[in-house]
């Protein structure tokens, strides 16, 4: 037997070691599993998770479809358009401005769609989706073209656009966040 105090306290504690060690085995036998799984050999966690998860790669072309769809729009100076892969909950963050809604996104893609200097490109793009395909995480870098109001010239900022896609009641991809943030100004 070990005896051991418990400071706290000051009850004395005694362990079997054969009570430790059980307890230890037991608790150490899921972790086990995991390591063999971790270890590549006789993994059938790949095809577990293509089974489980058959539409990975069809979820990450929904993000494309509905992202590309939203600029084409955008460029078209169409708000509808630009507006469809936004979720009822989005919350917007631009800029170090406060939290927006999807009202409040509609209100300036509305404005903006207006602008004869607008154009929106994106490139670098990235998506991963999660295991279970219920949620996606798209980034990409953006050059936003449009009139600048305190000189009535053509002006672009270029930044980092990330937006969370998260699966809807009725099965589509939608963004539920979106974070725009400029980058410094080459020069």
């Amino acid at each position: 037997m070990t005896a051991r105090r418990d400071l706290s306290s000051g009850i004395a504690t005694v362990f079997r070691p054969v009570t430790v060690i059980a307890t230890v085995t037991a608790l150490m036998l899921p972790l086990a599993g995991c390591s063999q799984a971790a270890s590549g050999d006789d993994d059938p966690a790949p095809a577990q998770r293509a089974v489980s998860n058959p539409d990975a790669r069809s979820t990450k072309q929904q993000v494309l479809v509905a992202v590309h769809s939203a600029a084409a729009g955008f460029n078209a100076r169409d708000a509808h358009k630009a507006l469809a892969m936004f979720a009822p909950d989005l919350v917007s963050m631009f800029h170090g401005m406060p939290n927006g809604t999807l009202a409040d996104e509609r209100i300036t893609t509305r404005t903006q769609v207006t602008d004869p200097a607008i154009s929106l490109t994106l490139t670098d793009e990235s998506v991963d989706v999660a295991e279970a395909g219920d949620m996606a995480v798209y980034a990409a870098k953006y050059r936003f073209g449009f009139t600048d109001p305190a000189t009535g010239r053509p002006a672009s900022e270029t930044g980092n656009w990330v937006i969370v896609f998260r699966r809807q009641p009725d099965g589509t991809m939608k963004a539920n966040k979106a974070i725009v943030s400029d980058l410094p100004e080459e020069g």
